[in-house]
């Protein structure tokens, strides 16, 4: 008797998924690299903890895009350390330049953490959809470890932001 997980679904046989993303808050400052706190409009919005996300619009000489979801693609994720007022630090620095002319906002995220996967084996039955097998999407210190897939098209494991 086979007692190996089979798969026909057109979607990933696994997904591990949360989309619990805060409002963008517009930054009143802008923000210099190698800062480790921002000072921002609502810090209720943050928790220590969970994380949060730096974004500013795309340079038109540096980067072209004709994709909506791409307008503003410079960003950072940071994990949140502490939260005074509307003080919010974090763990990493900033690694770029956030002037008030490309118009920073920062917004919380709250990811699916400390999730694992272990000792699977997976086969899809068919093999014409187009996704990965196991998905990871808003997650963070997330793990596999003996995991094995066959007849995957696309990817095994695919991720996401």
């Amino acid at each position: 008797m086979r007692t190996d997980p089979l798969s026909d679904a057109t979607t990933a046989s696994i997904s591990v998924i949360t989309y619990g993303r805060g409002e963008w808050q517009v930054l009143a400052d802008g923000v210099e690299r190698g800062a480790t706190t921002i000072t921002v409009p609502d810090g209720s919005a943050f928790a220590v903890g969970e994380w949060a996300e730096i974004q500013k619009v795309n340079d038109a000489e540096l980067m072209y895009t004709d994709v909506d979801w791409a307008d503003d693609a410079r960003g950072q994720l940071f994990e949140v350390t502490a939260v005074n007022g509307n003080e919010v630090s974090f763990h990493h620095p900033v690694y770029l330049d956030y002037p008030l002319a490309d118009a920073p906002q920062i917004r919380a995220q709250h990811f699916v953490k400390q999730v694992g996967i272990e000792r699977l084996y997976l086969e899809r039955i068919t093999n014409d959809s187009d996704v990965g097998t196991i998905q990871w999407t808003n997650a963070a210190y997330v793990w596999m470890r003996e995991v094995e897939s066959n007849r995957t098209r696309k990817a095994h494991l695919g991720t996401e932001q």
